[in-house]
């Protein structure tokens, strides 16, 4: 008996037939569905003939959803990157490196590149940024310069942190040592490898899903053998499925890819953030929508995945990592009074806070907090009520910022 699912039908009527082969079966999860309604399971999907949610619809709504979204993009109703070229002369001013974007810096001759490599160096104190005759587009030259202006200068990064470990030391399977000299015995070749998941889209749409009898419990098997269901159908694609995938895709890039590379002496260049990012968005619909959990009377446990809220919780999280600086502290406590006032007077208005330098950075701000809060407890108080105490609006803006109990 194949039950019929009457709004689902009409997306499938729409979709390409199922090629096996090939691995696409946009209809393989409506298929399981009514196999199964037809065997026992009609409560669980259906509600008066009608699916109880969208997830009984899943497979055909994202099969419908890819299918018109590929039919577009095959249209290629936009326009090429034109005028680009990869080596540009004096009659090209296109970015060197892409041949697309319009360059807004041309570096000229060895001496040009010297010279300005010499004065970005002093404001982000690092060398050989430029090379002579490249033209750079803007998108290429943020690239270049934001880690050393951003995460340097905001995010107490060194930028010895985000040097790569010269080529010969990854061939010799040593990438800490800092050695730069060219003799020396071992391996003289070293590899740049790309990687890419193996048929990601398959897995997304549900064609790489397990079979049914190798998900289901034993006791949950047996109750659809005994009623004859086929449980070499594979799994329905499902938000939970979507779920699952996303997290272990997520589990994977963020604490698998780089100590399965540096257990074999090698060094992550580059992974692809859109990686991240687009599980993150799966999962935070998922959740937003479907809720997780078990369902009971008020329904499934649903969660808040707007924006001001999970920067809140991810404020929160480092909040609570942070941790004074034992070097800060040993600085600090050797300051007098009149440092200390102005160190905190610098956090008295938004506007007057360093953007730049370690002031920038939580650490410090934490650091110098806790140290006025904890060991210069009198010299706050003494001033606290003072109206125009600059030293005291610092610290109640600092304190108030990592959410610190005021004396």
């Amino acid at each position: 008996m194949a039950e019929k699912l009457p709004r689902c039908e009409v997306l499938a009527q729409r979709l390409p037939a199922d090629d096996r082969e090939a691995e696409y079966t946009p209809r393989a999860g409506l298929d399981t569905i009514r196999n199964l309604c037809g065997h026992g399971a009609h409560d669980r999907y259906l509600d008066n003939g009608q699916p109880k949610s969208v997830a009984a619809a899943w497979s055909a709504l994202y099969a419908t959803t890819e299918w018109l979204l590929d039919g577009t993009k095959a249209n290629r109703t936009f326009s090429a990157a034109t005028g680009g070229h990869l080596h540009p002369t004096k009659d090209n001013s296109k970015d060197s490196l892409n041949g697309r974007e319009e360059a807004v810096l041309l570096v000229g001759d060895e001496s040009d590149a010297k010279e300005l490599s010499t004065k970005l160096k002093t404001r982000l104190e690092k060398d050989h940024l430029l090379k002579k005759g490249e033209n750079l587009g803007a998108g290429t030259l943020i690239k270049r310069l934001w880690p050393y202006a951003v995460l340097c200068k905001l995010h107490a990064f060194e930028p010895m942190h985000l040097n790569m470990p010269n080529t010969r030391s990854i061939a010799a399977h040593e990438p800490s040592n800092d050695d730069k000299g060219e003799e020396g015995d071992g391996e003289k070749y070293f590899a740049v490898l790309a990687l890419d998941g193996d048929s990601m889209g398959k897995w997304i749409s549900g064609s790489k899903t397990p079979k049914l009898k190798d998900v289901l419990s034993t006791e949950c098997a047996k109750v659809y053998r005994d009623k004859v269901a086929d449980l070499d159908n594979r799994r329905p694609l499902s938000p939970s499925w979507h779920l699952q995938f996303a997290e272990a895709l997520g589990n994977f890039s963020q604490h698998a890819a780089r100590r399965i590379v540096e257990a074999f002496d090698g060094r992550l260049i580059y992974s692809p953030p859109e990686h991240l990012l687009q599980p993150h968005t799966w999962l935070a619909g998922g959740l937003a929508t479907f809720g997780l959990g078990a369902k009971t009377a008020a329904g499934y446990g649903w969660f808040d995945t707007s924006k001001p809220v999970q920067d809140g919780v991810s404020s929160a999280f480092q909040r609570a990592s942070l941790r004074p600086s034992p070097a800060l502290l040993d600085e600090f406590l050797k300051w007098d009074d009149r440092q200390v006032r102005k160190a905190a007077a610098a956090f008295a208005f938004a506007a007057l806070v360093p953007k730049t330098g370690r002031e920038s950075t939580s650490e410090y701000r934490f650091t110098l907090a806790t140290f006025i809060l904890e060991s210069r407890t009198a010299l706050f108080l003494a001033q606290k009520t003072h109206a125009g105490s600059d030293f005291a609006k610092g610290v109640k803006r600092l304190a108030e910022e990592f959410q610190l109990s005021l004396p």
